[in-house]
């Protein structure tokens, strides 16, 4: 709430104090403010002009404030000179009471100054300590102005509250490092180092959807409200469950802030807990191909793409190989991984000759190059595996088969035939073309 405090000079001098105040509607109304009539009584005491254009002296005070025990109350006080007359200003403050640590006996005034015409937004900070042993309450500070021989006071209203002392019984920064899919309960004193009792509004946030639980209520998402007493301490007991790792989250070595939250009843002060847990790295990978049987012309090659993810939550590097499968099911042995000739297929890996590193969630597509031998039958079945070099034992495989394919086919035409009519011992020549429009070499018999 803001008051502003102003008289004119001509009336000032046939009247010590003049107080305006304009009441409207079931409220206290002055220059800037209104007040309910519930407050209106701690008004009451205080004396205002409407502010004057011309020729008045104007102060602008806050004259509603809050202080707090074994603290200092800072208060701004502005006064201005709207005359055109010069004028000697002088400011005491009078009937401070005990809450309040200050000399009323100083013969120094808080301010003794010749005001100038047009001297506007004049600033004064009055610092005014409040004792430990205040009495907790309104009380006020009274302002005696002084000037030209006419004196105006300026009345402060003062809520004294008790300062709140709240605090987590560990500092902020703990980092605590959890397996995917596990619980990990923690627990932690909240104290009440302030002199009297204190209701505590308590809440566990995060910017992750973990599912959490605590010993304050069912949900953790809620506000939870505590009285806890004067130099005791609240136990608050949460559990945090970190989730199965899904397409790559969450993240290894990515710290997930968390923060307990403590807000006093007392002065609103806010006293956090702030946390992070971190997610042990995993690692994992899945084959997004699924298996499947692809034809071959006899003597050709074809690109068989094999997708492969990074499913954990942390970059890894990842080898791949092949080898082939013989007729009963066995892998057989081959010198190199990347490529193999068997049984007259030749098969090699396009697209990752050496080791790669994938970030989590990503993928990669390689090419498995077949090319088959040149006869009408046969078949390769050939395994295709991938790991981390983080986690060798965790191989993820598929077998692809290639079949060939043989396809019979053929076309025969009669051409540069001259002769429709034969006579007895004529003869006609004509050329019979044959075409093979199979896959593969074929002997054609011509049956007239």
């Amino acid at each position: 709430m803001r008051i502003t405090i102003a008289f004119l000079d001509a009336l000032m001098r046939s009247l010590s104090v003049v107080c305006i105040l304009i009441i409207f509607s079931g409220f206290i109304m002055t220059d800037n403010f209104l007040l309910d009539n519930n407050k209106a009584s701690i008004l009451q005491k205080n004396c205002c002009n409407s502010k004057s254009n011309t020729g008045d002296f104007q102060v602008y005070v806050e004259n509603q404030t809050i202080g707090y025990r074994s603290q200092n109350l800072t208060l701004q006080i502005i006064y201005s000179n709207n005359g055109q007359d010069s004028l000697e200003v002088s400011l005491l403050a009078e009937n401070i009471s005990d809450n309040f640590d200050f000399d009323e006996n100083s013969s120094s005034p808080l301010i003794n100054r010749t005001l100038n015409s047009g001297d506007i937004n004049q600033e004064l900070i009055f610092v005014i300590p409040i004792n430990t042993s205040a009495t907790l309450g309104y009380d006020t500070i009274s302002l005696k102005w002084n000037y030209s021989g006419n004196n105006l006071w300026t009345n402060i209203s003062v809520m004294i509250k008790e300062k709140s002392n709240l605090s987590w019984q560990f500092e902020s920064g703990s980092n605590f490092v959890i397996e995917q899919n596990t619980s990990t309960t923690l627990g932690i004193n909240l104290n009440n180092n302030a002199p009297i009792d204190d209701n505590v509004s308590i809440s566990l946030t995060s910017a992750t959807n973990w599912n959490s639980t605590w010993n304050l209520g069912n949900e953790t998402l809620n506000l939870e409200t505590r009285q806890i007493m004067s130099q005791n301490s609240l136990f608050v007991e949460f559990t945090i469950h970190v989730p199965t790792i899904f397409e790559g989250v969450p993240l290894a070595e990515s710290p997930y802030s968390w923060s307990l939250t403590a807000i006093s009843h007392l002065d609103n002060a806010i006293t956090r807990y702030n946390f992070t847990i971190e997610v042990m790295p995993f690692h994992n990978l899945t084959i997004d191909t699924s298996t499947n049987t692809f034809e071959i012309d006899p003597g050709s090659d074809i690109r068989i793409p094999i997708t492969y993810r990074n499913t954990g939550n942390i970059e890894s590097e990842f080898h791949v190989s092949i080898t082939p499968i013989d007729d009963q099911g066995n892998q057989m042995q081959i010198q190199e991984e990347d490529r193999f000739v068997f049984e007259g297929w030749e098969v090699a890996i396009f697209g990752q000759e050496t080791d790669l590193n994938l970030g989590p969630n990503q993928s990669i597509t390689v090419e498995i190059g077949v090319l088959s031998p040149y006869q009408n039958t046969g078949n390769l079945t050939f395994q295709f595996e991938v790991y981390s070099n983080s986690a060798t034992q965790n191989v993820a495989k598929i077998r692809q088969t290639t079949n060939i394919t043989h396809y019979r086919n053929g076309t025969a035409s009669l051409s540069a035939m001259s002769c429709n009519d034969l006579l007895p011992g004529e003869s006609c020549i004509g050329e019979i073309s044959g075409f093979n429009t199979g896959n593969y070499h074929e002997n054609y018999e011509v049956k007239t």
